[in-house]
């Protein structure tokens, strides 16, 4: 993503604050995909959380049994993911673009929101997925 839409991006969810929060924290589908996390990746194994936004309750939930890294681009959402995940590592950072594949910790699962990646920054996005990870999702 270029620096100019990063920027839109970022300022949109810190704008958004709180109300991101009350309005993602019943998400069905991220519900359902972290059940299949919390059924399929063995406890104590590190897990990227892509797109974590508030931490709430994804972020949260996965903190309580995995070792937790927690990417978004918000100042203001990962405020709130400190206060929802205190022991989960987060990193303030644009997730379609090459920073995620120099990340210095290999992850056994990787959770993230495609929906949250512009149509032309897919590609980038999906990318750092591809390797390394023996289980991916989103």
């Amino acid at each position: 993503m270029n620096e100019n839409a990063f920027q839109i991006v970022q300022a949109g969810y810190d704008r958004l604050g709180a109300r991101y929060r009350e309005w993602s924290a019943d998400d069905s589908v991220r519900l359902r995909q972290l059940q299949v996390v919390l059924d399929r990746v063995t406890p104590g194994s590190t897990v990227i959380d892509l797109g974590c936004g508030s931490g709430e309750p994804i972020t949260r939930m996965l903190s309580e049994r995995y070792d937790v890294v927690g990417v978004d681009a918000s100042f203001a959402q990962l405020a709130m993911a400190r206060h929802a995940a205190p022991d989960a590592m987060l990193v303030m950072a644009d997730m379609t673009g090459s920073n995620c594949n120099q990340e210095p910790w290999t992850p056994s699962y990787r959770f993230m929101r495609l929906a949250m990646c512009p149509r032309i920054g897919m590609q980038p996005c999906s990318d750092p997925l591809r390797g390394g990870c023996g289980r991916m999702g989103w």
